[in-house]
């Protein structure tokens, strides 16, 4: 599967669960081509705010003395408004939040503040069917003193672009035109997902619940947690009831739309709960968690992709078989089966 094709997957997955989620890879690695195209065949606005070109006020909002009020004004943003614009026309919005990790803390507020919040400074919501997504660069990347808080990178969904894809992979993709698709929404037992999630989380707090085991351990009480963004190679997440509960959303997303790479599958995971609860000791105690998780995930999403339902149309031939076989049944008075 290819980064621009998973890089759709996830769009339509935070479209499903309305959870912001996070793509996090070296620049210059195709994410905002691929979403604007994305956005273009799918006939949505796209609007991009670069953390690193703008102010808090370019953010939330302007307040403003007008003449013969007694108190500030607060002026919408021009983005905000062009999306606005773009509603009135009937066309949706997918809001991409640009280089959130290279803008100064009270940027970086303003910008988490909209895209967990959904408003501007005046109270003013962003329609319901915009879709928010975000990026940053690894710390590596950046001057030392760029960070993400981990109360707040919490609230995403982490996707590692690259993970998955080998030299070989990333360089064909290069050099060669990809045609990515986007995918239908099908139909799903979300009541059995669910009782299967719950099933499946409660088996692993009870598997990772022993101190000394080589497994690794799960404390839900642990306080070191400050530096997850910071940490060397791919950046994971925490295990919360809030990012249980998310990951529960995309599971069900998942299945909806008959999503069954494994790349992408192990990145939700690894992005929503993928550290345990950051007291693994050693990166394979991280990998076999998250790896046993993508597992189990997988055969949740296999064993509940339902077929699409017949629509009995009653104008429709089979209908009109069904009523004839009906009528000769009870003109002879002959049982069938």
């Amino acid at each position: 599967m290819s980064i621009s094709q998973n890089i759709y997957d996830y769009i339509e997955l935070s479209k499903i669960t309305k959870q912001p989620i996070l793509l996090i890879s070296n620049p210059g690695y195709g994410k905002t081509t691929s979403i604007t195209n994305w956005a273009k065949e799918q006939g949505y606005h796209y609007e991009q705010l670069i953390g690193s070109r703008f102010s808090p006020d370019d953010i939330m909002g302007y307040q403003v003395n007008e003449p013969g009020s007694p108190t500030l004004v607060q002026k919408d943003p021009i983005w905000f408004q062009r999306i606005i614009d773009a509603k009135k026309d009937s066309k949706p919005t997918i809001l991409f939040v640009d280089e959130i990790s290279t803008c100064s803390d009270a940027v970086q507020g303003s910008l988490l503040s909209l895209i967990f919040d959904r408003r501007i400074g005046n109270g003013k919501e962003l329609p319901e069917d915009c879709i928010v997504l975000a990026a940053a660069n690894y710390s590596e990347n950046l001057p030392s003193f760029m960070n993400i808080m981990a109360p707040t990178i919490n609230r995403f969904c982490i996707v590692n672009l690259l993970w998955g894809h080998n030299n070989s992979d990333i360089i064909h993709e290069c050099l060669t035109r990809q045609y990515p698709k986007p995918r239908a929404v099908g139909k799903v037992d979300e009541a059995e997902i669910e009782k299967e999630f719950n099933e499946m989380i409660n088996d692993i707090i009870v598997k990772y619940s022993v101190v000394d085991s080589s497994l690794g351990y799960i404390d839900l009480g642990n306080h070191d947690i400050a530096n997850i963004y910071k940490r060397k190679g791919n950046v994971y997440n925490i295990i919360s009831w809030r990012s249980i509960t998310y990951l529960k959303n995309f599971v069900i997303a998942l299945a909806k739309l008959g999503i069954d790479d494994e790349i992408v599958i192990k990145n939700v995971c690894a992005g929503m709960i993928g550290l345990g609860s950051n007291n693994f000791k050693t990166e394979d105690q991280v990998e076999a968690f998250i790896t046993m998780v993508a597992d189990h995930v997988k055969q949740i999403i296999d064993s509940s992709v339902a077929a699409e339902p017949l629509d009995f149309d009653e104008n429709s031939k089979l209908a009109d078989l069904i009523h004839d076989y009906i009528a000769k049944l009870e003109s002879t008075k002959t049982l069938g089966s």
